[in-house]
């Protein structure tokens, strides 16, 4: 049985560029999360330092890990008492691309007439969206098979929000998720009160940080082009091995497709939806 004072951990990091410029790094933009109880967190590490490189200075990165080491990092995070959750869109969907485009536009009109400041880019459209799926459901799953967790801390690797965007990107999001979470347990008949602590932002030269560098880096090799040296097509089939934790690997691009359009037709109605801002 799980120790009722015991907290969840979720480490995040994105793979790829939330852009749909011809010159991103990849066709598929990821999020990436990892989920394990805090009384683990020490001994995970000590197992992964040497595969994962925890005592090095700087992170392993797809550039400097070889096939075998992403094998073995893989069949190690298999062993773990640890979650994997993986969300990715498909950048080059033509229907994401318009439907991005038009929320673009639609939500610049109202933050400039309305809220006098600047446009928001894409990429700030985007991350939210794969940020959201991921530790969603990374949090969810964890606590539907752990209902004894009570905090959930949220670590996140570095994303560079802009000042205008700082509130809605950390405090606001963290105020919704803590409601939806709440909505969630009720509906899945969990008796139990979770509180999400602060986000995060991960320093660059810590254990957290260089472990889910090493995760992500590794993972997203399922999405790399079938003729890329480094495509790894086997690589969730080693991680998700483990069948006592529950793994999620999902594409949100029809998701995505479908939630902004809704969105933008409640919101021209005014029927606002909590959750995301414009």
């Amino acid at each position: 049985m799980i120790d009722q004072s015991d907290e969840l951990i979720v480490l995040f990091d994105e793979q790829g560029s939330p852009t749909f410029r011809d010159d991103r790094e990849r066709e598929y933009f990821l999020g990436v999360a990892v989920s394990y109880l805090k009384s683990n967190e020490s001994q995970i590490f000590i197992d992964c330092d040497k595969d994962f490189g925890l005592s090095k200075n700087k992170v392993l990165k797809n550039t400097v890990i070889s096939n075998t080491r992403a094998k073995n990092i893989a069949q190690k995070f298999s062993s773990l008492p640890i979650q994997l959750t993986v969300a990715s869109m498909k950048l080059g969907d033509t229907n994401l691309q318009r439907a991005v485009s038009l929320y673009r536009d639609f939500g610049n009109i109202l933050r400039t007439r309305h809220r006098r400041i600047r446009n928001r880019p894409i990429a700030q459209i985007l991350y939210p969206q794969i940020f959201n799926h991921a530790v969603f459901s990374a949090v969810s799953n964890f606590i539907y098979q752990n209902p004894y967790v009570k905090i959930v801390n949220i670590f996140i690797d570095n994303w560079s929000f802009s000042p205008n965007d700082t509130v809605i990107a950390l405090d606001y999001n963290k105020k919704v998720f803590q409601k939806v979470i709440k909505i969630v347990l009720e509906k899945l008949e969990i008796n139990t009160e979770v509180r999400i602590n602060d986000y995060t932002i991960l320093d660059a030269n810590t254990p957290k940080k260089r472990f889910i560098d090493s995760i992500a880096s590794v993972a997203s090799r399922n999405y790399l082009n079938i003729d890329d040296p480094k495509y790894f097509h086997d690589v969730f089939d080693i991680m998700t091995s483990n069948k006592t934790m529950k793994h999620e690997i999902i594409d949100i691009t029809d998701t995505i497709i479908l939630f902004l359009k809704d969105f933008m037709d409640r919101t021209a109605r005014g029927k606002y939806s909590e959750g995301y801002s414009l």
